[in-house]
């Protein structure tokens, strides 16, 4: 049992199933005091309405083109939950964020405010969604980059179209190895071609 990248093309694969688990989103201690200290900066909660949003997101990747999702060697998927009132990502560690407020920028754009669980500040990030039928989007300043700046774009894909695509498999059953590097879309040309 050693090491191999590999394409899983199989509608049947395993490894939709684990990307798609939303098992992080479910209350639990960590998720009780994150909700607490939220609650401290603003009561009652807003219900925000996501009308025509997806909920549950996964990351999308580009190679060669073609979009993929992809089972990483070490098994840590970047999601994002949101909710009426929150909005959870998974990556390394889970994040909890308090939705504050959305509005619709045009036909396809989504703006949302968000109150931080532990710095408590406010800042707003925005869903793009550059295909509808296949449910892909673009985030913009909601993930930091590599140098920790929040000015950062990240393809991401509805969980419930997963299946459209392609994995890429890293798998290394033993210990982890170094992950699949992927191609850097084009994000101008991607939110040129929005509207």
């Amino acid at each position: 049992m050693g090491h191999a990248i590999y394409i899983d093309p199989s509608p049947d694969s395993e490894y939709y199933e684990k990307i798609a688990d939303i098992s992080y989103t479910l209350s639990n201690k960590d998720y009780k005091e994150s909700m607490e200290r939220l609650n401290i900066h603003k009561k009652p909660f807003n219900q925000i309405d996501l009308t025509g949003i997806p909920r549950n997101w996964c990351s999308l990747e580009l190679y060669k083109g073609k979009y993929y999702v992809y089972a990483p060697s070490e098994w840590s998927y970047t999601r994002v939950s949101l909710n009426d009132s929150t909005v959870i990502q998974q990556d390394m560690e889970r994040s909890i964020s308090l939705l504050d407020a959305t509005s619709k920028i045009d036909k396809n754009s989504y703006k949302f405010f968000r109150i931080e669980d532990y710095t408590s500040q406010r800042n707003s990030f925005t869903i793009h969604i550059i295909d509808v039928e296949r449910g892909i989007a673009v985030f913009e300043n909601l993930f930091s980059n590599p140098f920790g700046k929040l000015f950062s774009f990240k393809l991401m894909v509805d969980i419930n179209k997963i299946k459209e695509f392609h994995i890429v498999v890293n798998y290394s059953p033993q210990h982890r190895e170094l992950e699949f590097v992927f191609d850097e879309p084009d994000f101008e040309e991607l939110l040129k071609h929005l509207n």
